[in-house]
C-alpha cells in the first residue's frame, strides 16, 4: 500500500483505531451484534469511554470461539458467515456495545476487539470500510553463503544459548534445513512486533554457492602460496647447509 493511500484512511494504526475509534455507547432499544448475532447490553453501567489500549490477553481469553473470517472485497453473505461467539454461557450478561467510528456500527466490544487481533483484517465487518493499514511485509532474503551459515551458527550458540542447535547447524551446514532457520528466525523477529511476514529470495539459487566456492578458491590459494613459501624457506636453508658443509670440508 501507497503512503499516499495510508494517509487517506482514518487511523495510522491500529493501536490509534483501538484509542479513538471505539467508544462505548449507551443502546435505547434492542441490537444485535453483527458478528456472534448475539443481543447486545440496552444498559451501560460505566458510561461510555474509548477503549485506551489493545484488548489484554485475559480479554481474548473470554472468548469461547476465535474469530477465523478471510479478508475478501465483497462481504459475504450471513448464511455463509462463520459462527463465532463472545460470550455464549448464560452466566454472562449481554456484551457491551460500543460503535467504530467513522462508519459508526455498532458491535459488541470483545467482538470486535478479536475481530481485529486474531485475523488479519483492517476493515469494518459490516461495510468493509479500511479503517487502517494493513501491517504486512513483504522481506527479500538471499541465499546464504557458508560464510553466513557459520555467523548464524554462532548467534544461535552465543545468543541464544543454544549449543546443541548450533552444533547441528555446523553438521548440516549447507543443507537446506540450515537456510530455513535463517529466513525463520528473520521471519520471526518481525512477526513479534506485529506483522504479517511473506518472503522471497532475490538472485540466482546458486548465487551462495558461487560466491562459497570463490571463497574456497581463495583460501586453497592462500594455502598454496603458504606451502610454496615453506618450502622456499626450506630450500633456502639446505643449500645454506650444503654451503657451510662445502666450506668445512674444504678447510
Amino acid at each position: 500500500m501507497s503512503q499516499s493511500t495510508e494517509s487517506k484512511l482514518p487511523y495510522k494504526s491500529m493501536e490509534a483505531f483501538f484509542s479513538h475509534g471505539v467508544n462505548g455507547m449507551l443502546l435505547n432499544a434492542a441490537l444485535d451484534c453483527s458478528i456472534c448475532r448475539e443481543p447486545l447490553a440496552i444498559t451501560l453501567e460505566q458510561g461510555g469511554c474509548a477503549a485506551q489500549s489493545l484488548p489484554s490477553s485475559a480479554v481474548l481469553s473470554m472468548v469461547h470461539t476465535s474469530v477465523n473470517f478471510e479478508e475478501s472485497n465483497d462481504l459475504e453473505s450471513s448464511s455463509n458467515e462463520p459462527t463465532t461467539a463472545a460470550f455464549t454461557d448464560n452466566s454472562v450478561g449481554p456484551e457491551q456495545a460500543v460503535r467504530i467510528s467513522p462508519c459508526n456500527h455498532t458491535f459488541g466490544r470483545t467482538c470486535i476487539e478479536v475481530w481485529f487481533t486474531t485475523s488479519k483484517s483492517n476493515r469494518c465487518p459490516e461495510c468493509n470500510q479500511e479503517l487502517f493499514p494493513q501491517r504486512h511485509i513483504e522481506l527479500f532474503l538471499r541465499f546464504p553463503t557458508r560464510a553466513m551459515r557459520l555467523e548464524f551458527a554462532d548467534y544461535i550458540e552465543q545468543f541464544c544459548g543454544d549449543s546443541e542447535t548450533a552444533g547441528q547447524i555446523r553438521v548440516a551446514l549447507m543443507s537446506d534445513w540450515t537456510r530455513s532457520l535463517i529466513r525463520e528466525l528473520a521471519m520471526e523477529l518481525w512477526r513479534q512486533q506485529g506483522y504479517d511476514v511473506e518472503y522471497r529470495y532475490v538472485g540466482d539459487a546458486e548465487a551462495g554457492e558461487e560466491e562459497e566456492e570463490i571463497e574456497v578458491e581463495d583460501m586453497n590459494e592462500d594455502e598454496e602460496e603458504e606451502t610454496n613459501e615453506m618450502e622456499t624457506d626450506e630450500s633456502d636453508s639446505d643449500d645454506s647447509k650444503e654451503a657451510e658443509c662445502g666450506v668445512v670440508e674444504q678447510a
